[in-house]
């Protein structure tokens, strides 16, 4: 039956002392607790004076928390000194260890008696009388009624009862799945009938609407089901005040299913599981509670997974202690490197989640057993030196501040005079690059087409102060490539681009076609095929040789940086011009301005109308937004093998294999390839049938940025 709203309320004890107890209440304002002065005095030891209070009003009922707390079977936590909050009518409160349910008189109270009146006694069986007729009749009479009831069987009327009574039950579970499925809300509740046919509906709603509107329509079937809705709204409210209450970084999701999945930052191991076991404790109606809560010990994980990928792991030990990670040991003068980089992707990524103390010393510094630490995020304690995360990441340090006795060291200090090289330990992550900053790391593998595509090399700047002597291999340096000609190469291809005298071949038209697109991106060149006015300077002939080489070791002035832009936005453009197409003294030039972009660019600005060649550069803005766009200029290469862990780009520029050998520029990593130039993307080199390049890889350990 529907129930009808009426203003009276009745208050039924069903747990306790009192249990079995009812009280009407007429609308108003009550009490409850123990105490002398309380409306509805309760017998409990575990309820309080004024416990808590209760409105009843225009056929509402709503509670409120005073000197103690409650709690609703449908979730509902009722804090103590918290204000009225309206609650369903049948709804179970527990205060303390009675329970209790209010509701009106025409409400479905079987449904609420079913689960929880306490078992009755049975009654005890009438004495049997003596004698020996009495002794015989009883087997002899239910011999009878198993008869009679066996022929009433036989006779279909037994059978059609049964039937009609499980058709019955069936008809139940109809009704009441049709009932919650009218509501768009209902159809993903549950319904099932048990062997007894009692009707079991449970789930979770978002909202107390929706959940008075499904009870609602059940109980206008006049079945009495067992309904058991949770609202998500509530438990919600009472998670977050919970989290509030123990003031914890700590967020969560809740699922539709009643599933709480817990995530933050809670570094002590113990108090993290406490929180959890409060939740589960605490928070009523939930389905599953899983934690991804970090610790420290879990950090501790990735830490060491990042120690690994910058090869420091042997020589450096890594532990938990009160909530920080310690590091120990000593690092050979080679690691230097290596463990500065660790430093500062250390700072980027878990320095404000958890300190870092580091005791780690240089072998043979001078200072065995030096008691001195410095400290990566945290607040330093005596003997400590704190270290600030993000000027660490700037590279805001001496080399003494890394690594005690480093300054000391006879062959340690700054890698430059009056500077500090930048270290770059590529992040697992993997960070998008742009040209013109601190550095970027791509794939240490041969540059293929389209190989990884999309994925941008990681980058991070900061700056470190290395350690690491310079004893090389004993190699030759590598013979630059001479940057005569490739002015002459531009301007000849400009001329016959003009002359219309570039071919008919299908390279020859690629070309054109690539010339014909650059010079449609300058609205402001003139009619006929003359090239983009940013590319103006490259035409003049005097003066090419103008200008300092744009860095050490090369051959490369202003005017040729820009004239191998020009060929390199050409590449950019078509598909069908490639890099092998051309002569290998221009492949070599084109390879080295392709792998050091900031520094071409920062050279291309010295030329005449220089900026704007680097600023309207296809090239440039390409591998500013995408550093593995280089590998769709050397898509055409050659593959060739070098694995890779770390670069080091200040002079004298090297690379570190896996197998820890460092290859300068010229050494020969076999018998029929030399390392032409070592760049900021990767690595050219010369082969015996011609060029290739390999760019470096995400998962690169370290590298340092001059």
């Amino acid at each position: 039956m529907a129930e009808v709203a009426s203003d009276s309320v009745i208050l039924k004890i069903l747990v306790g002392m009192q249990a079995g107890v009812e009280v009407a209440l007429v609308p108003g304002e009550y009490v409850l607790g123990t105490g002398p002065e309380d409306d509805i005095q309760l017998i409990d030891v575990s309820i309080r004076p004024g416990h808590a209070r209760l409105r009843v009003s225009g056929g509402k009922i709503a509670l409120a928390g005073a000197a103690g707390a409650l709690r609703t079977a449908a979730g509902l936590q009722i804090e103590s000194g918290s204000g009225f909050q309206e609650i369903e009518p049948l709804d179970v409160v527990t205060a303390g260890t009675t329970r209790f349910a209010l509701g009106h008189p025409t409400s479905q109270w079987a449904t609420v008696l079913e689960d929880d009146a306490a078992p009755t006694a049975g009654r005890p069986a009438a004495p049997l009388s003596g004698g020996r007729l009495r002794a015989l009749a009883m087997p002899l009479a239910a011999l009878a009624l198993l008869v009679g009831f066996a022929l009433w069987l036989l006779m279909g009327g037994g059978l059609t009862r049964i039937a009609g009574t499980a058709d019955a039950g069936r008809d139940d579970l109809v009704l009441t799945r049709a009932a919650l499925d009218q509501f768009p809300f209902g159809r993903a509740i549950a319904a099932r009938q048990e062997v007894d046919g009692a009707v079991y509906v449970s789930g979770y709603v978002d909202t107390p609407v929706e959940r008075r509107a499904l009870v609602g329509a059940v109980e206008k079937t006049g079945i009495p089901a067992r309904i058991r809705l949770w609202v998500l709204q509530t438990i919600r409210a009472e998670i977050e005040s919970l989290i509030a209450a123990q003031k914890l970084p700590v967020g969560f999701q809740l699922s539709e299913d009643g599933t709480l999945v817990l995530d933050g930052l809670i570094l002590n191991e113990g108090r993290a599981a406490r929180f959890v076991d409060l939740v589960k404790d605490r928070v009523v109606g939930l389905a599953a509670v899983q934690s991804r809560i970090r610790t420290a010990q879990s950090l501790l994980g990735e830490v060491e997974r990042l120690a690994q990928a910058a090869q420091i792991q042997p020589y450096v030990l890594l532990r938990v202690v009160d909530d920080l990670i310690e590091a120990t040991g000593a690092i050979p003068a080679e690691k230097v490197d290596a463990f500065v980089g660790f430093l500062q992707s250390y700072a980027r990524r878990f320095a404000r989640e958890i300190p870092l103390r580091s005791f780690v010393q240089l072998q043979g510094a001078g200072t065995p057993g030096a008691e001195r630490a410095i400290l990566v995020g945290g607040t330093a304690s005596g003997g400590e030196v704190a270290l600030d995360p993000d000027q660490l990441a700037q590279g805001i340090y001496r080399p003494g501040e890394i690594l005690p006795g480093a300054g000391n060291r006879g062959g340690v200090g700054p890698l430059r005079p009056g500077g500090r090289p930048q270290t770059v330990l590529a992040d697992a992550a993997g960070e998008g690059g742009m040209a013109g900053r601190n550095g970027t790391s791509g794939t240490s593998g041969t540059s293929g087409a389209n190989g990884r595509d999309g994925q941008g090399a990681s980058e991070a700047a900061g700056t470190a102060g290395s350690a690491a002597t310079r004893a090389g291999e004993a190699e030759g340096s590598a013979a630059r490539p001479a940057a005569d000609g490739v002015g002459d190469r531009t301007r000849d291809l400009f001329r016959r681009w003009r002359e219309d005298r570039l071919g008919g071949d299908s390279k020859s038209r690629a070309l054109k076609e690539a010339l014909d697109g650059l010079r449609a991106s300058d609205p402001a060149a003139k009619p006929g095929a003359a090239p983009p006015g940013w590319y103006l300077p490259v035409l003049a002939e005097d003066g090419a040789a103008e200008g300092d080489p744009c860095w050490a070791d090369t051959r490369l002035r202003p005017r040729d940086v820009v004239a191998a832009l020009v060929w390199l936005d050409l590449l950019s453009t078509n598909e069908a011009v490639s890099l092998t197409d051309q002569e290998r003294p221009l492949q070599l030039q084109l390879l080295e301005v392709a792998l050091n972009p900031a520094r071409a660019a920062a050279c291309a600005r010295r030329a005449p109308e220089g900026e704007r060649a680097a600023a309207r550069s296809v090239y440039l803005r390409e591998i500013g937004r995408n550093p593995a766009f280089v590998r769709f200029i050397t898509r055409d290469l050659p593959p060739f093998g070098l694995d890779l862990t770390g670069a080091s780009l200040v002079p004298a520029r090297y690379v570190l294999t896996r197998g820890g050998r460092k290859l300068h520029e010229g050494a020969a990593p076999d018998q029929t390839s030399r390392v032409a130039s070592i760049g900021e993307l990767g690595v050219a080199l010369q082969l015996k049938a011609g060029l290739t390049a390999v760019v470096f890889d995400p998962d690169l350990s370290w590298k340092i940025m001059p």
